[in-house]
């Protein structure tokens, strides 16, 4: 009983100690307006080592974001796009994500769904395939659905913001990066009307050959290192670099057309990794800058593997901070807010 009072007692301490060179913004309601771009690709890769790849066009995106203490949610929504259209064929996307971030440790996770992929390396059909049409091989049939989360303690929260690169809730005045590690779970589908693999492939993608859906589950462990760079003597221009790889394991199963069922793949170890490019301004009101994440899965040893994929995230933004009526914050201190 005592050792269970005294972590009560100690864990709020813990989350509120001493932090230098950091402004906070969380009482403040923080509104950005976002112009993002992303995409998703899956892969398969045969015996030979040959690689072959579906991907999304790119998918640009306008929206809002609106952050408060520990809650981060965004919302964006696809614009047109016809002239990538005519080359890459067309591509919706349905997207959404929030994260809780707290000095000491944070949550990301986002769920998105696609529909309408191309071929990225034309030539696995004809070596004129795009002089002769113009554009790469289109399936309009094949959808994916994605999901991903991950949790990250902060070893270094005194000196190192998390909360100043990614959403601007605070702000580090002086250069310094801390150790992260924590848990990620992935999982993945796509599925399509007719095999992945052309027909005229089939003898190199043996395995794989008469595959029409696929998904997998991921489990892993990370540990990775991030910092973040304040460049001006004003302490409001930053960049932000970061890498967290992780190992786990991985559970899939594929729907084969020639046995009219489901077949289960071995299970492997698979890496999963998300890298980070931050750059930006983080005054006292207004703030703007540019980001880049990109969420990789990687399955080790794998002769032919649903697993292998890659999700990015580009994201122009530019925001405001406003201070909320004192009855307004009231209210949303009752919801834990």
């Amino acid at each position: 009983m005592r050792v269970v009072v005294f972590v009560v007692l100690f864990l709020p301490l813990v989350a509120v100690g001493q932090r230098d060179h950091i402004v906070s913004f969380r009482d403040k309601l923080v509104v950005t307006s976002v112009l993002n771009t992303k995409s998703e690709s899956f892969d398969f890769t045969s015996s030979t080592d040959q690689s072959l790849e579906y991907s999304t066009a790119d998918i640009t995106g306008f929206g809002f974001g609106v952050d408060y203490k520990w809650l981060t949610f965004e919302f964006t929504k696809r614009l047109s796009s016809k002239g990538s259209d005519e080359v890459y064929g067309h591509t919706e996307n349905f997207g959404i994500g929030f994260g809780f971030t707290m000095p000491k440790w944070y949550f990301r996770n986002f769920f998105e769904i696609y529909s309408g992929y191309h071929l990225t390396n034309p030539d696995f059909i004809d070596f004129n395939y795009l002089d002769s049409t113009g554009g790469y091989p289109y399936r309009p049939d094949i959808s994916s659905v994605r999901y991903y989360a991950s949790w990250n303690w902060v070893f270094n929260d005194e000196n190192y913001s998390s909360m100043a690169s990614l959403w601007q809730l605070e702000r580090q005045e002086k250069s310094a990066g801390s150790w992260v590690a924590g848990g990620t779970y992935s999982y993945g589908s796509a599925i399509g009307d007719s095999a992945f693999i052309p027909a005229i492939q089939k003898p190199n993608f043996e395995q794989a050959s008469n595959w029409r859906e696929v998904s997998s589950r991921s489990i892993a462990a990370n540990v990775g290192y991030q910092y973040t760079f304040v460049l001006s003597d004003s302490r409001k221009w930053f960049l932000h670099l970061g890498l967290t790889p992780g190992l786990g394991m991985n559970w899939s199963n594929a729907f084969d057309e020639s046995e009219d069922d489901y077949v289960d793949l071995p299970t492997r170890a698979v890496f999963l990794t998300e890298g980070r490019f931050i750059v930006g301004y983080n005054g006292d009101q207004w703030y703007f800058g540019v980001s880049s994440i990109g969420y990789s899965s990687f399955a080790a040893g794998a002769e032919v593997s649903p697993v292998s994929n890659f999700n990015s995230y580009n994201r122009l933004y530019l925001g405001y901070r406003f201070t909320l009526p004192k009855k307004v914050e009231e209210s949303l201190n009752i919801i834990g807010l």
